[in-house]
């Protein structure tokens, strides 16, 4: 029987008849290895997801934006020669290699507030004068802590090579990111006219082509290759060049 057959097939049962049929598929297929590994069917992961309360749902937003990746994006990409080496809950979160060198990847979610995606332009005081276009990303562990006398919830230039955003808080559309070379994120002490190893914990992400984002995490690939220093995602007009003229 072929798949034109099967589908023709389901097409002619009731609501009921295909739950039934579901029900009994179900209870032979797992979804995904996990459910082999904890004993316990997706239901329930979707379930505990659901009944959650909103920070954790919030967690749990982020860490699909790294499975978003990993269904959607990254398959294409092995398939056209890169080698994922990462592995699952390491970090940064993948890291990729099409021949020329390593480059890590990590996976953040566009920030939203009140269930509605943030615009960098309505931060008044950090991003006046961005495009209306422009969204943010929070660019900072979950976690705060110190080691050493350092705090450890800032990321460092050099944590990571590449930032991938995920777009679903604005598109509904768990395949759409956006992608930056990590270099050309603003330093934490960026106001002040500085150059800091740590990343500022907000970050503008632009919408618009000329701004060092783009929609190809290969187009971005491209750019860290180069090793062009590149200009920071956004400046206010009244900022100084970090880059120089």
């Amino acid at each position: 029987m072929s798949a034109d057959d099967v589908r023709q097939l389901l097409a002619g049962l009731s609501q009921d008849q295909k739950q039934r049929a579901f029900d009994l598929l179900r209870s032979e297929i797992d979804l995904h290895p996990l459910e082999r590994e904890l004993n316990t069917p997706a239901e329930v992961f979707l379930e505990a997801f659901h009944r959650a309360d909103e920070l954790t749902q919030r967690m749990m937003r982020g860490v699909l934006a790294e499975g978003a990746f990993a269904e959607f994006v990254l398959p294409a990409l092995v398939e056209g020669g890169w080698q994922d080496l990462g592995a699952p809950g390491s970090s940064p979160d993948f890291t990729l290699d099409d021949g020329r060198g390593r480059i890590g990847l990590e996976i953040k979610l566009q920030r939203s507030e009140k269930g509605e995606p943030k615009l960098a332009h309505r931060m008044t005081r950090t991003f006046r004068g961005a495009s209306e276009s422009a969204y943010v990303v929070e660019t900072q562990r979950t976690r705060t802590g110190e080691k050493g006398g350092e705090k450890t919830r800032p990321y460092g230039f050099g944590d990571f090579d590449v930032i991938g955003v995920s777009l679903w808080p604005s598109t509904g559309d768990w395949s759409r990111f956006r992608y930056a070379v990590a270099s050309h994120l603003l330093p934490s002490d960026w106001q002040k006219g500085g150059a800091a190893q740590t990343m500022y914990h907000y970050q503008p992400v632009s919408m618009d082509a000329g701004q060092g984002w783009t929609d190809d995490f290969e187009e971005a690939a491209d750019w860290f290759h180069s090793g062009d220093p590149g200009r920071i995602a956004y400046l206010p007009p009244d900022a100084p060049d970090l880059f120089g003229a």
